[in-house]
């Protein structure tokens, strides 16, 4: 066989690639689309403002804005956070929050919408794909029926923080993340399906409360906090201690997506029907949903994110890393005209000042509100149905916007 020389190998190479690509043109692809930047709050002019009206109690408004006041004034050191295309301080919201408590208290008779031309500039969240558009539901405090030993019929735990959770955090008001430590390496929090099924924290001392079946259990994991009442009638309030900060899932979401249930039947009472029938599909669904909550025993009032104690209706909770915590805020929306179960029936315009004194494992972006709805009954009924469009703006006093 005749050996080719480097040269030769070279030339034929080069002869070669002039024959594959003398028949091709360049091909000169256009500029990918860049995506606009949306600011996720937008200044409105006076003109763009809402009518603002607020159906509420007035006192009540005046308590919670006494309690956010407070809460600033005990700060350490003054905190910054973005807002829309600037920087806003705590500070700033303290003074917002007690220039609109001077309205309140020593305006009596005057035209609101006027003084807050006057005195304040008005945001609103630019919602869903830049529409203005936000979607509002509701969380209460639940109560169920627990035991502070496991037995036949209660055999669901609620765990306080365990001890070998450790949080991270990128940055103050950041995205989180739990993990644990093992032997110096660092390894993603365990999962719901670790922790429910396998029982990676069983029997080591974390248990709180048992209670008796999973839906009741998973329930308090969402709304954050809850009471559970002992058979002797002891009622045992339980707050938000921390979570393994997976990304949340919602279980109305996901049997949506998979048709087990139609939107006209996705309110709790139909989700609780739906797993009495089909019990063996509970754990796999909940599974979807890896965040698992961890409660603390409380006393007292229960409070959001902030410490603060929530006011049913007044207190939201909202994403930290695109509004400001304890920010006065306006929200319009419908809530359910009627206690019935059923879902045809139309809605009430609602409109309130409300604070962002609370966030949640599903409020995530400019386009989702949770509103506090409060305890009992009525509040498990208006949190259970409320899920309504609606517009959601800030109220900021003039003059006090920091530099971007």
């Amino acid at each position: 066989m005749k050996s080719f020389s480097l040269r030769q190998w070279v030339s034929l190479m080069l002869v070669l690639i002039g024959v594959l690509t003398s028949n091709c043109q360049r091909v000169i692809l256009p500029p990918l689309p860049i995506e606009p930047f949306r600011p996720h709050l937008v200044r409105l002019s006076p003109d763009q403002y809402p009518f603002f009206f607020d159906n509420g109690d007035k006192e009540e408004l005046i308590r919670a804005l006494k309690k956010q006041i407070n809460y600033f004034y005990q700060l350490t050191q003054p905190a910054l956070y973005s807002f829309g295309r600037k920087t806003i301080s705590s500070e700033t919201i303290k003074e917002t929050l007690e220039q609109f408590l001077r309205i309140l208290e020593h305006s009596e008779g005057q035209d609101l919408n006027q003084l807050i031309k006057t005195y304040f500039e008005v945001y609103q969240s630019n919602g869903e794909n830049g529409t203005g558009m936000v979607t509002f539901t509701g969380y209460y405090l639940p109560q169920v029926a627990g035991n502070l030993t496991p037995s036949k019929e209660y055999r669901y735990p609620l765990y306080r923080l365990p001890d070998d959770l450790v949080i991270r955090a990128t940055k103050p008001h950041g995205l989180k993340k739990a993990v644990r430590i093992k032997d110096g390496k660092e390894y993603p929090y365990y999962t719901r399906k670790q922790i429910d099924e396998e029982g990676v924290l069983k029997s080591k001392g974390y248990e709180i409360v048992y209670l008796k079946n999973l839906i009741d259990c998973y329930l308090l994991h969402v709304q954050g906090s809850g009471v559970v009442r002992l058979s002797d009638g002891t009622l045992l309030p339980l707050h938000f201690a921390g979570s393994n900060y997976y990304p949340y899932r919602s279980l109305r979401e996901e049997m949506l997506k998979d048709g087990v249930i139609s939107p006209q039947q996705a309110s709790m009472e139909s989700i609780r029907s739906y797993f009495a029938q089909h019990p063996d599909q509970l754990q796999h669904y909940l599974n979807r949903n890896e965040r698992y909550t961890f409660f603390s025993l409380w006393k007292g009032d229960i409070t959001g994110s902030l410490g603060i104690p929530l006011t049913p209706g007044r207190s939201i909770a909202t994403d930290k890393q695109i509004f400001p915590p304890g920010a006065l805020s306006y929200m319009v929306t419908g809530v359910p005209s009627s206690t019935s179960s059923d879902l045809s029936n139309p809605t009430k315009s609602w409109s309130r000042f409300v604070l962002a004194q609370d966030e949640g494992g599903a409020i995530r972006g400019p386009h989702r509100v949770d509103l506090f709805c409060g305890a009992g009954a009525q509040a498990e009924y208006l949190a259970s149905h409320l899920r309504h469009s609606g517009k959601l703006y800030f109220l900021i006093a003039k003059d006090t916007l920091e530099s971007p």
